[in-house]
């Protein structure tokens, strides 16, 4: 029989996606002032993979990724995503969103993202929220899975992740 033991601390990271320059700041300034500071960024690309999010947040979207310098417990992500939740929602204009944040947790072995909504490949957390395995490390890189969103499987992003798992170890000793 397996002994239960502690999980091992993750690194939180938010996948930003906006046309309003104003409102990801802001984003920003709430998650910082809530989770710590960040680690490290992407540039902004343009979000052109789907027109999902257009009607709601209007065009142009751009997608940034951000990872927080403080380790946060696996255990916590639906907690967090409940936090992302309630920023979208107060910087909403006229009951749309202006902004989405897509919290996940990053170790040396995969890329968990938050959300609401349920799929076969997905694990109920609590409260709504669910868990998905999006990218796993294997052959010295993050590898998407057959579900993994179309922004999440581009090189750069997928590259920007490898390189701060290269940074991990130290900022998890902390």
């Amino acid at each position: 029989m397996g002994t239960v033991q502690s999980f091992r601390p993750h690194l939180l990271i938010a996948g930003m996606l906006s046309a309003l320059p104003s409102a990801e700041q802001e984003a920003e300034d709430a998650l910082t002032h809530r989770f710590g500071p960040v680690l490290r960024r992407t540039e902004k690309i343009d979000f052109t993979f789907t027109r999902y999010y257009a009607r709601e947040m209007g065009e142009s979207l751009q997608r940034f990724y951000l990872v927080f310098q403080n380790p946060v417990q696996p255990d916590e992500l639906a907690d967090i995503k409940g936090v992302t939740q309630e920023i979208e929602q107060r910087l909403s204009r006229d009951g749309k969103r202006v902004i989405n944040i897509d919290p996940g947790l990053l170790s040396p072995g995969r890329l968990i993202l938050a959300t609401v909504k349920d799929r076969e490949h997905r694990i109920p957390l609590k409260d709504g929220i669910y868990g998905e395995v999006t990218l796993i490390y294997m052959h010295g890189t993050y590898e998407p899975l057959p579900w993994t969103y179309a922004d999440y499987r581009e090189e750069s992003v997928r590259q920007f992740f490898s390189e701060v798992r290269r940074e991990m170890s130290e900022v998890l000793k902390q």
